[in-house]
């Protein structure tokens, strides 16, 4: 390349061509920006890879673009378009604040353009029309009025606040409160404060630190119009939000960026509280430091480096002391987490008939279809408690391989990190044979009851529904088709769903509408239910409420019950 780059990244683009859209129109492509042109590569920035390439000069709009309605199959979640001539490019960024930075620096270079729109679509081109104004005529003019750089970003960003108080105690976010949102719509999008705002100007929306607020409309790199939990709506700065999501550690009150070790041991000795601890960056490039306060050797800190790959480590436990709150008779009660040193053990009630598919293989021939129901029921009421406070599991499976006993009144379960690559499969049976769901080790807590993992999480596929074995989306009714297959697993006695199949072949089969078989043991009525959980669409799936209320029913009728 002759011209010096102004950014680089890998993004994914959205083919121009092709009329359907489809998983398969998404490429990844090396995006390069000079003073002079936009241009993209196939692996490397050299001239015999380049597959296109913009010219500044002719561009007449870059903005963000609104994802109303969820349909962006795209692993990238932040599109933003760059109308030139008479086309539309859509580029797909990993991250907001990607997005941010390429909107806007592409803004500055065509500030000067003789030709920039005065209207345009804010929304995807789509199966043959615009969604922002479903005309069908892919050159229409736009529906709503372009401002190069938006109405809210005419006055300056904010200055962050200073990073310490008078008193010279560094000011962090507090921990966002657990909120349980039956109510919210699954396509919110959720961002925690990082500091009060009071807001300068009438249209603008007060901040307080560790608040969430549903970000209404991206229109602007900078100001962001956002609603808060009582239904006021305003412009907030971008620089004063983090987004709410798994991994984005800017969200947790333990997450220090750029303190360095002295700072972090003063301030621990400050706040002298027995497993104190702040997470920051380190010296040594992809990795973390924590600081961890301990007063069992008067008062001192040790420092654990983790690469950026087990930060999920310092979530899990996180997550785990939010689970050790939830308490219901259907689920495997969580008495506490042991961290102090590797491997990190996990204490909950102790259930002496061990996983639920040890238990139907041992008993097979010897259970009824009404006790078989019972069991699919108590899974099914522990299910729900989660549903309503707003966790998704994630791996809802009859077998659980990574448990063993410690005393009578105990279950001890080791996540080091060979255990964590093999997965925990979570139904286990007590004395009493009543059956609880256990291990949370994938659980998540959610906001808008879904939740999108990053590439590369592992799941189990015979268990997964369309929409994670394609994008990696988990929801309650994600959990909901898992729970389907394991009614499967117990009206089957304990086999294996899709025992024929190896996994891209149970990929290939269940999207391309194949589904499970009745199992033997299954009245009719019972089948009926596992099918509704395995609907193409989540919102087609019944909640985990309804099926309790299903097999309630199913329960006290004969006929139901009746093959």
């Amino acid at each position: 390349m002759s011209a010096e780059p102004l950014l680089e990244e890998t993004l994914i683009k959205r083919s121009q061509q092709k009329r359907r859209t489809s998983p398969l129109n998404y490429k990844e492509r090396l995006f390069v920006l000079t003073k002079s042109s936009l241009s993209y590569y196939d692996g490397r920035a050299e001239k015999k890879f380049r597959r296109g390439s913009i010219q500044l000069s002719c561009i007449r709009c870059v903005e963000v673009v609104k994802d109303v309605g969820g349909i962006n199959p795209c692993q990238y979640k932040y599109p933003f378009q760059v109308v030139h001539e008479s086309n539309t490019l859509y580029v797909f960024t990993p991250s907001q604040d990607s997005r941010s930075v390429w909107v806007q620096r592409i803004k500055e270079e065509i500030r000067d353009n003789r030709e920039i729109l005065t209207k345009f679509h804010p929304q995807f081109w789509c199966e043959g029309a615009w969604l922002c104004c479903r005309q069908e005529e892919k050159q229409a003019p736009g529906c709503e009025e372009y401002n190069l750089f938006g109405d809210a970003s005419r006055k300056p960003l904010p200055p962050i606040p200073a990073e310490e108080d008078k008193d010279g105690r560094q000011r962090w976010p507090i921990l966002p409160p657990e909120v349980d949102d039956e109510d919210g719509d699954a396509t919110d999008d959720v961002v925690v404060a990082l500091y009060d705002f009071p807001g300068s100007e009438s249209h603008d929306l007060q901040l307080v630190q560790g608040g969430e607020y549903i970000i209404v409309e991206r229109c602007d790199v900078n100001w962001y119009k956002a609603r808060n939990q009582h239904g006021e709506e305003g412009y907030i700065p971008s620089n004063y939000v983090t987004e709410k999501k798994s991994g984005n550690l800017a969200q947790f009150a333990w997450y220090s960026k750029h303190v360095n070790r002295n700072k972090a041991e003063e301030l621990l000795r400050k706040e002298d509280k027995e497993g104190a601890f702040i997470v920051r960056e380190s010296s040594t490039q992809g990795t973390y430091t924590v600081s961890l306060y301990t007063k069992s050797v008067g008062g001192s800190c040790r420092q654990v480096e983790v690469s950026r790959g087990q930060t999920g480590q310092v979530c899990s436990l996180h997550s785990r002391l939010q689970l050790r709150k939830l308490s219901h008779p259907k689920l495997v009660q969580l008495y506490g987490v042991c961290s102090q040193q590797q491997p990190i053990y996990i204490i909950t009630e102790f259930m002496e008939h061990g996983c639920l598919l040890d238990f139907l293989r041992r008993r097979r021939g010897s259970i009824s279809p009404a006790s078989l129901l019972s069991i699919c029921l108590d899974v099914c009421e522990g299910m729900r408690h989660l549903e309503s406070n707003s966790f998704i599991h994630r791996d809802l499976v009859s077998s659980h391989t990574v448990s063993y006993n410690f005393c009578k009144s105990l279950t001890v379960f080791s996540k080091s990190p060979s255990f964590v690559v093999q997965g925990a499969r979570n139904c286990l049976v007590n004395d009493s044979l009543v059956v609880k769901v256990s291990d949370f080790g994938m659980a998540r807590y959610v906001l808008d009851d879904q939740y999108t993992s990053s590439s590369g999480s592992k799941f189990p596929v015979k268990w997964s529904p369309p929409e994670v074995l394609n994008f990696c989306r988990h929801s309650s009714k994600s959990d909901v088709w898992s729970y389907g297959v394991l009614m499967w697993e117990a009206f089957t006695e304990g086999r294996m769903p899709f025992e024929q199949n190896n996994n891209r072949e149970v990929v290939t089969l269940v999207t391309t509408g194949h589904r499970l078989s009745r199992p033997k043991l299954a009245p009719a009525a019972v089948y009926d239910i596992m099918q509704l959980c395995w609907q193409e669409r989540p919102e087609d799936r019944p909640s985990f409420s309804q099926l309790c209320l299903m097999i309630c029913d199913a329960l006290e009728s004969d006929a139901a019950l009746a093959n």
